[in-house]
């Protein structure tokens, strides 16, 4: 199976970077021009993307069947975390 672009991803103006700050990559963007003007789906829909490392770290998580119940109380802070995230309450 191919792998994903290794995380962490972020958006800004509705476009999900990933890599170095200074010189990031586009993981996706709503359309070819990336200056295009943005709708509020099109942030939300980015934030939502550029948690998927994450949320695909949590869901290992949560399917480990070797995890404490200490384990899954900081996965449940890592999934609220995560959902204001993608709120966009972070």
């Amino acid at each position: 199976m191919t792998q994903h672009t290794p995380g962490p991803w972020w958006a800004v103006n509705g476009v999900v970077l990933c890599g170095d700050k200074n010189d990031p990559e586009i993981v996706c963007a709503p359309s070819q021009d990336i200056m295009a003007v943005r709708t509020e789906d099109d942030e939300a829909n980015a934030r939502l993307i550029a948690t998927a490392p994450e949320m695909l770290r949590l869901l290992k998580g949560l399917t480990n069947d070797n995890q404490s119940t200490m384990r899954e109380e900081a996965l449940k802070g890592t999934a609220r975390a995560l959902l204001a995230k993608i709120e966009g309450k972070e």
